[in-house]
């Protein structure tokens, strides 16, 4: 991977994390009403419409950069490094999450909260804090470090048949709980496809998907239609803008 496409990368992330944080600034259901039009449009292009590509970018990037460094013969280092990097802080965080809301209802803030974690048995506490998980938004962590598991069965995959082998992700991304698997194996076709100097050549020529990706996001904003809950419409889209990006 040369240095210019490692700067892209980069840079393209902070956009990308940054997005992800709009996401997650959404006021909309605060708003008495719904607010003004021009306000309704203006968040929810900001923070519905334009960063939806974010982290479907995310699971796409991983996988393209797990599969153009390694081959099967160092995947167990591999998968070692995901458990440092993904695994243990996502047991962590979601730990210390149900910790500090037993703490809370210890206290008068108690009072307050919607209640902490319901013990009924040991296995359902860890599909609760763990599987569910507690902390939602690191849902993302726990898809990531499965498909990481999956990484062999997906490059065999996709060696065999590309085509065939993203259709059936695409079904398995919009109806079971694997969501964001078909842009995770869209990346490992694109390793399989393209080096790092061809991804390149080819991304410099799609610039102008980006704007593209703008106007038509806004204008299903405006026009009130949600673009992104039709899982072909959002599939396509979120590749146009990710390309164009």
């Amino acid at each position: 991977i040369t240095q210019k496409f490692r700067e892209r990368t980069d840079a393209a992330r902070v956009l990308m994390l940054l997005g992800v944080v709009l996401i997650h600034c959404n006021i909309l259901s605060f708003i008495p009403g719904g607010g003004n039009r021009a306000v309704t449009c203006a968040v929810g292009f900001f923070s519905e419409g334009l960063p939806s590509m974010c982290v479907p970018w995310f699971f796409l990037v991983s996988a393209y950069l797990s599969a153009i460094r390694r081959s099967d013969a160092d995947y167990g280092g591999f998968v070692r490094r995901r458990v440092r990097s993904i695994l243990v802080p996502y047991l962590v965080w979601n730990s210390l999450a149900v910790a500090v809301r037993m703490a809370v209802q210890l206290t008068p803030l108690g009072q307050y909260t919607s209640g902490g974690h319901q013990f009924t048995s040991l296995w359902q506490t860890l599909v609760d804090v763990y599987v569910e998980p507690a902390l939602w938004p690191l849902w993302f962590l726990r898809n990531l470090f499965v498909f990481t598991l999956m990484l062999p069965v997906l490059r065999r995959m996709i060696d065999r048949n590309i085509a065939v082998t993203l259709a059936v992700l695409l079904i398995a991304d919009t109806f079971t709980p694997l969501v964001g698997i078909f842009y995770y194996g869209a990346g490992v076709a694109a390793a399989r496809l393209l080096s790092p100097a061809g991804a390149e050549r080819m991304l410099g020529r799609c610039g102008w998907l980006f704007p593209l990706y703008c106007a038509v996001t806004f204008v299903s904003v405006w026009c009130g239609f949600d673009l992104f809950s039709v899982p072909v419409l959002r599939n396509v889209m979120s590749i146009v803008g990710m390309a164009g990006l």
